[in-house]
């Protein structure tokens, strides 16, 4: 169940983040305590660590298959056998049937792309929560 448990975890983790971030901005302008900035900071990279780690293994995974693609059009290029070249055919035609990527819910693809969008939607939020808050002004 990579859907349903993913989904959950980046929900989750959006609303810590932002309030992670917007506790360091109050600790460079001196409304927080020195003693809490480290909890936050650990925190905020251990949230990250744990949320963006499935998306770079998929990333990783995602360039497997494109070097076993890769190995299997040399492969079928340079064989002379034609019961080996048909198998690598095959084969071949399988990989690309198949595409390996994940989404979730079958909405929203899992890659590299999406902790960019999820950084994004976070500095969207913390600016709207500094102008909320009137933190420089």
């Amino acid at each position: 169940m990579l859907s349903p448990m993913l989904f959950l975890s980046v929900a989750c983790s959006l609303p810590k983040i932002i309030v992670n971030v917007y506790h360091f901005l109050l600790f460079l302008e001196d409304h927080e305590s020195y003693g809490s900035i480290g909890f936050i900071v650990m925190h905020t990279f251990q949230i990250c660590f744990l949320l963006f780690t499935p998306f770079v293994l998929v990333e990783l995974y995602t360039m497997e298959i494109e070097k076993i693609r890769m190995f299997l059009m040399h492969r079928l290029i340079d064989e002379n056998n034609p019961a080996i070249r048909d198998d690598v055919d095959l084969f071949f035609r399988y990989v690309n049937t198949r595409s390996m990527k994940y989404k979730i819910f079958r909405i929203i693809p899992v890659n590299m792309t999406l902790p960019l969008e999820l950084i994004n939607l976070c500095i969207t939020y913390v600016i709207v929560i500094i102008n909320f808050t009137h933190l420089y002004g």
